[in-house]
């Protein structure tokens, strides 16, 4: 199943806001990683995360921009996923939530993290160090995916967040699974 967006568990963490847009949104990196997409449909969208110590539980939620237009970016908003709680005390890990889309073969597009519960004990995102690049929108309506995007702020943070998509082909063998897990005559 292919993906696009970064998999790999950042070394440093970033505490999430709920102003904030986390994002891997430079053009020249979206390039590195898995764009442009082969087409197919969005299955999963994925984070790594810390949770806060103590506090409430965080409602977290991710977002998909289409990228291909190039910058600025003015990217409009895609596709957003199914929004998840991340439990206060929860141990650093891999958060998973189901999203919906069709990729367009040759497109491009990016994945945003938004926390929007307006709480400030909120979990760490992962990242890794990457040379100043738009990764980051800073002091969006909390709570808004902003569509477009608009410009995203510099930083030097490649985020862990990635979505999977099934293949045309792949899509039809995904629905035969689920189809014969259903009625047991496989």
């Amino acid at each position: 199943m292919p993906i696009f967006g970064y998999n790999a568990i950042g070394a440093n963490s970033l505490v999430m806001s709920d102003t904030d847009l986390f994002g891997n949104w430079d053009p020249a990196r979206l390039l590195i990683r898995g764009n442009p997409v082969l087409g197919g449909n969005m299955v999963t969208a994925h984070v790594y995360m810390i949770a806060p110590v103590i506090g409430p539980n965080t409602i977290v939620q991710i977002g998909v921009y289409d990228a291909t237009v190039g910058v600025p970016a003015v990217w409009p908003l895609f596709a957003t996923s199914v929004a998840f709680p991340v439990p206060a005390g929860a141990a650093a890990q891999w958060w998973v939530t189901p999203i919906v889309g069709f990729l367009v073969p040759g497109n491009s597009y990016a994945a945003a993290l938004l926390g929007n519960n307006a709480d400030p004990t909120s979990p760490s995102v992962r990242n890794d160090p990457i040379p100043n690049e738009y990764v980051m929108q800073n002091f969006i309506a909390p709570g808004v995916f902003p569509n477009p995007l608009g410009v995203g702020a510099n930083a030097t943070r490649e985020w862990s967040l990635y979505i999977t998509y099934l293949l045309k082909d792949e899509v039809s063998q995904y629905n035969s699974a689920l189809c014969c897990a259903c009625d047991n005559n496989c």
